[in-house]
C-alpha cells in the first residue's frame, strides 16, 4: 500500500484531503459527484454511476459518470434480475461498522451464461468495483460501481485505500438521511389518547417515514399478516383509512 515513512504521510494526507473535501458537501448528489472526483483521481477509474435509493430500497435517482442512460435504463429493468440476482447491485449486505464493505469483480475470471457476455463485454468494461453507503438504519441510500475498460490500469494497491477511506465516506453520508428527534409521533399523549400498544407505536414511526408496509415487516422482523393487522388497529383506533390521513392526523397533534 504506502512503502515508507514518507509515502505513509502523503498517503494519510492524501486521504485526509479527500474525505475534507467530500464533507464540505451539503446535499447527496454533490456528495457523491465529490467522491466520484476523488476517487477518479485515487484510482483511475473510467466509468462510473450512482444510484440514490429511497427509504424502501427503490431507486429516486442516478449519476451517470461516463456511462451511457440506456445502459443503466436496460440493467435496472432486466440485468439487475437475472440470473438469480447474482450480479444485482441491490443484493442486501448488512453494514458492518468494522469492515469496509466493497466489493471487486475482474469480469475476464467471472462465468455467467447472459449478463457478462451480453451486457459487461460488449461496453468493453474489464474490472468493477462496488459499494454502498448506508442511513443510520442500515438502509442502502447510496450504490457506486467503478468500471475499468483494461484491467492493468486497475491497481489493487489503490483499491486497498478504500478499506481505510470508504468509512469515513459512509459516517459522513449518513449526515444527510438524519431524521432528527420524534418529537412528534412517540410521545405519551398520542400513546394514551388512541391506546396504542408500544408494537404499533413502532408501526407508526416506520409509516410516518414513508416506508412501505412490506418494509416495515422486514424492518420489525415480523410476517405482513402481522404488519397488516396492526395497521388496521391503528386506523381503526385512529379513525383514518390510509398512510396518509394517518400523518395528517399525527401532524395536526404536534
Amino acid at each position: 500500500m504506502c512503502q515508507g515513512q514518507k509515502d505513509t504521510k502523503e498517503c494519510w494526507k492524501q486521504l485526509y484531503d479527500m474525505v475534507l473535501a467530500c464533507g464540505n458537501e451539503n446535499n447527496p448528489k454533490s456528495f457523491a459527484i465529490q467522491v466520484l472526483t476523488q476517487l477518479k483521481e485515487l484510482c483511475g477509474f473510467d466509468e462510473a454511476l450512482v444510484y440514490f435509493l429511497d427509504v424502501n430500497g427503490k431507486v429516486q435517482s442516478q449519476y451517470l459518470l461516463d456511462v451511457k442512460e440506456s445502459y443503466s435504463d436496460i440493467y435496472l429493468k432486466y440485468y439487475a434480475n437475472i440470473e438469480g440476482k447474482q450480479f444485482s447491485c441491490f443484493r442486501k449486505i448488512d453494514e458492518n461498522p468494522c469492515q469496509t464493505n466493497f466489493h471487486f469483480r475482474d469480469w475476464n475470471h467471472e462465468d455467467s451464461k447472459e449478463f457478462i457476455p451480453d451486457f459487461i463485454h460488449p461496453r468493453g468494461i474489464s474490472c468493477s468495483c462496488g459499494f454502498a453507503f448506508y442511513d443510520a438504519k442500515g438502509r442502502y441510500r447510496m450504490i457506486f460501481a467503478l468500471d475499468w475498460m483494461k484491467r492493468n490500469s486497475c491497481r489493487k494497491e489503490k483499491l486497498r485505500l478504500l478499506t481505510l477511506l470508504l468509512p469515513q465516506l459512509n459516517n459522513l453520508a449518513k449526515n444527510f438521511y438524519y431524521e432528527g428527534p420524534k418529537q412528534a409521533f412517540n410521545n405519551y399523549r398520542l400513546w394514551a389518547e388512541h391506546a396504542l400498544t408500544r408494537r404499533e407505536m413502532e408501526v407508526i414511526e416506520l409509516l410516518c417515514q414513508g416506508i412501505s408496509p412490506a418494509n416495515v415487516s422486514r424492518a420489525l422482523h415480523i410476517s405482513a399478516s402481522t404488519t397488516n393487522k396492526h395497521i388496521a388497529h391503528i386506523y381503526e383506533k385512529m379513525n383514518v383509512s390510509s398512510q396518509q390521513e394517518l400523518l395528517v392526523r399525527l401532524l395536526n397533534q404536534v
